[in-house]
């Protein structure tokens, strides 16, 4: 009889046992992919899954395609926004230069009211201090002055001697050199100015001081808007152009209409002067190093800077001609003279070369009509230092020459 092992209320047929599986290997079990536990009822699960990740990663570039192109946006819009400030800054100065146009046009009104008169009643208005015409006896007069000024300085505070001269070879060159290069000299060393200037030798020391001061004060005040400095103030962000910028605005306006510039030129010098515009003596010899030098450099200084401003007032304008405008002597031109030469014996030098301007011409043009700018006249003649090599009668007079020019007192 059989066990009772053998009998089960199971009526569903036992399996057989089945022998114990060997565990697969390493390389079986990654080889082998375990079913998802649906897939039996989702056959297309895994594909789904994937288009799902792809879609994720194309919204994801997309996204990050949309967040850099909001950061151009951005960036437009910031520069927008910078632009339309600019821009409003813009029109704000465009209105304050408009406003002070209109103010400037005033003022001009003003001054062109102001100045009529004055041309008028020029004589009783002479001793007033008012911008009445001048007189070119009283400008000659002037000149000479201030001429006799800087020849007296350079007596004074020249060397009186070529055995006093210290200075260089290079530097004594160099002051020649400036010279030249200013149009005040013909010559580039001080050796062939001595040999050139044998009967004046042993003056040539100062009278290079004399050349020198006088090169500085005319290169100076043949500009007409050369004593005021530019002003700043908070209160006024467009302070006062230079003197170089008007300077080239003059220059601008007299290559189109030489009348109309010689106009604007007077008429906008005076609206300076109404408006209080503090002038400034310019510097126009370099560092001075005596108290009694300096006292008259600035006495030549202030005397210089006041005449040309009384001149630049004036519908008249003028202009300094030195070596490089007459490099040769003439003695039939009336706008040179030589120095230390008598009258008497200036026609025998007629042709020679001009070596040193010691003062150089002052050529007017115009009148107080503002016309006649084509018609020239002579302020102040050119003092030359001339050469005589050659020259052989000139021999017998070096012995009574004097020498000194000028000999007008000085008051």
């Amino acid at each position: 009889m059989p066990e009772s092992s053998q009998f089960s209320s199971d009526p569903r047929p036992q399996e057989a046992e089945q022998p114990p599986s060997e565990a697969p290997s390493s390389g079986q079990s990654n080889s082998l992919k375990r079913p998802l536990p649906d897939e039996e009822y989702f056959p297309n699960f895994r594909n789904l899954i994937a288009e799902l990740e792809s879609s994720y990663n194309q919204h994801s570039h997309e996204r990050e395609l949309l967040k850099d192109r909001i950061q151009v946006m951005e960036e437009e819009r910031a520069k927008l926004i910078s632009v339309s400030e600019e821009r409003d800054r813009l029109n704000s100065r465009v209105l304050s230069l408009q406003q002070r146009v209109k103010a400037l046009e005033d003022e001009n009104k003003e001054v062109c009211l102001m100045a009529s008169p004055m041309h008028k009643h020029a004589p009783s208005n002479s001793k007033k201090g008012v911008w009445a015409p001048k007189d070119d006896e009283w400008i000659r007069h002037k000149f000479s002055k201030l001429a006799y000024r800087i020849y007296k300085f350079s007596r004074k505070h020249g060397l009186q001697s070529l055995s006093e001269c210290t200075i260089s070879k290079r530097d004594k060159d160099g002051m020649i050199k400036d010279l030249q290069n200013n149009g005040y000299c013909s010559e580039d060393t001080w050796d062939s100015l001595m040999k050139k200037s044998t009967n004046f030798a042993h003056r040539i020391p100062r009278l290079v001081l004399q050349a020198r001061i006088a090169k500085e004060i005319f290169t100076n005040i043949s500009r007409p808007f050369f004593p005021f400095a530019r002003e700043f103030s908070s209160s006024n962000p467009f302070p006062q152009p230079s003197p170089r910028e008007l300077d080239f605005i003059h220059q601008e306006m007299m290559a189109v209409n030489p009348v109309e510039a010689h106009i604007w030129r007077f008429d906008t010098l005076r609206k300076l002067f109404l408006q209080s515009r503090r002038t400034r003596i310019i510097s126009l010899w370099g560092v001075l190093e005596h108290d009694e030098l300096i006292a008259d450099m600035k006495a030549i200084q202030t005397k210089a800077v006041h005449l040309a401003l009384s001149l630049w007032t004036q519908r008249e304008y003028f202009k300094p001609f030195s070596q490089k405008e007459l490099p040769v002597f003439e003695s039939s031109n009336d706008s040179m003279t030589t120095y230390g030469v008598p009258n008497t014996l200036a026609n025998s030098l007629n042709g020679s070369q001009v070596l040193l301007c010691l003062q150089p011409a002052i050529i007017a043009y115009g009148d107080e009509n503002a016309e006649n700018y084509d018609v020239s006249k002579v302020w102040a003649e050119a003092v030359m230092l001339v050469d005589e090599t050659g020259v052989n009668e000139l021999e017998d007079a070096n012995k009574n020459r004097s020498g000194e020019i000028m000999a007008e007192t000085d008051d």
